[in-house]
């Protein structure tokens, strides 16, 4: 499982380490959420798969959709704790060598989780990337 994440991870630097200019990052990115999204659905642990991710050139956006299970399946503990999630997806995403072209990019990131049991959503977190 760790072997397909890794994966995940590999294919979208290579592609994005080959872009240069607006027009051909937007081209990059949208053509990486084309080819993860032919990988899904990616376990990522026990509690969460990856559904499918969506890039939208006029926002600049680059959206994962989970579904959560388990403990995670519970909208009043996600947005109990939401700034803490918050804070700590942050804290992933700034320490990621992973992400460090979607910050280049100023690429904003949006992780929407949805439940396992009714399919609604359970909460978004958007983490703008904006170099300041």
């Amino acid at each position: 499982m760790k072997k397909k994440y890794l994966f995940i991870a590999i294919l979208i630097i290579s592609t994005l380490l080959t872009g240069c200019g607006k027009e051909r990052k937007a081209d990059i990115l949208e053509n990486n959420s084309k080819k993860i999204n032919k990988l899904c659905p990616v376990r990522v642990d026990s509690l969460l798969i990856l559904d499918s991710t969506f890039y939208n050139r006029e926002k600049n956006s680059m959206t994962y959709f989970y579904t959560a299970s388990g403990i995670l399946d519970d909208s009043l503990l996600l947005h109990k704790n939401y700034n803490q999630i918050k804070s700590s997806l942050i804290d992933a995403m700034d320490n990621s060598v992973d992400m460090k072209k979607f910050k280049d990019y100023e690429v904003t990131i949006i992780y929407k989780y949805n439940s396992d049991t009714t399919g609604n959503e359970l909460a978004t977190f958007t983490l703008p990337t904006k170099k300041e």
